[in-house]
Parts: structure tokens; sequence; C-alpha cells
């Protein structure tokens, strides 16, 4: 009987270790992936069709396949996936931080909104065209592409330069007027 109630031990505790998550064998963490290409201009897809809003921006790059989806919230709920990032650091409004893998590389693309176009982080963006956090953090600045009242920080491998470019003409695209 003790040896049956071991083993029955055992094989729950082992069941319970199994349920507490995976691990890739290579310790790299797991990622959204972004699949497909970046849509042609040709294509349906068309910025009008979305709201002037940072969601809206982020539905359409979604739509040309350059991040994932936001999820679905009914606004009381935090979003942790993308990550929430704490705009008012870089004056901003709103902002969402999406990590994924793309073709095998991790991308990271940030996006921003804001309605104060006179703070310093804003001016600085258009200006410069990147955005200094703090002289004491090391890579505190971060090269950034301004389209209206939007800021996107998109950062990628050198290989991954190509698929910059057509990103930043996706978010460039962007226009409700």
């Amino acid at each position: 009987m003790k040896r049956i109630l071991c083993f029955t031990l055992v094989v729950i505790m082992a069941l319970s270790l199994c349920a507490c998550g995976r691990r890739t064998t290579d310790n790299t963490p797991e990622y959204k992936t972004v699949s497909g290409e970046v849509s042609s201009p040709d294509e349906v897809v068309s910025s009008k069709d979305y709201a002037d809003t940072l969601e809206g921006l982020c539905k359409y790059l979604k739509d040309k396949n350059c991040i994932y989806e936001l999820p679905e919230t009914s606004g009381d709920e935090k979003i942790t996936d993308p990550v929430v990032m704490i705009a008012s650091e870089i004056g901003a409004d709103k902002g969402y931080k999406f990590t994924y893998k793309y073709d095998g590389r991790e991308v990271v693309t940030e996006v921003y909104s804001y309605t104060d176009t006179d703070n310093m982080w804003y001016q600085q963006a258009v200006n410069d065209g990147e955005i200094t956090l703090s002289d004491d953090i090391v890579n505190g600045t971060f090269d950034v592409t301004v389209n209206g009242k939007y800021v996107m920080v998109y950062n990628d491998s050198e290989a991954g330069a190509e698929r910059k470019a057509q990103v930043i003409d996706v978010f460039k695209s962007f226009d409700v007027k």
C-alpha cells in the first residue's frame, strides 16, 4: 500500500512540474511571431479605414503584418502583452512595446502617441530623429520615426535593414485625414 501511495505521489508531482511551464532547450524566451511579409501598397488595407488613435495605428500595423494584434480589453485591465509603456517618461500620452521574432531575429517595435507636440522629447524626435532618455543611461538614445502625433522606435539587427525600411514605410503611410 505504501508503494502505491508513493508511486501516486511521484506521478502527481511529476505532472504538476510539467504543468508549471515549459522552457526551450536553448533557454531563449518565447516570443510571438509576426508571419508573412509587409502587405503591398496595392492591397486593400488603407489607413483611412482606421481610427486616428494609437490603437488604430496598432491595428493598421498589425493588418500590414508589422506587429501582432493588441488584445481585446474592456479598458479597465492593464494590457501586458504587448507591454504598456510608461509613456510619460518621454512626454507621450500612451505607448505599447511589441517584442517578437521575425525571420529568426528578435525585433522590438514601440509606438507612442503625443498630444503635447511642444514637449522636449517630441521636438527632439522631430528635429534629430532620436529621443534621449538620459545621458546617464548606457544606450539611452533611441532612433525614432515620427508620423504626425505618433512616434515609433524599431529595433532589429543589421540583417533586418530591409524589413526595418518596410515597417517604417508602413508606419509613415498611416494617414487618416
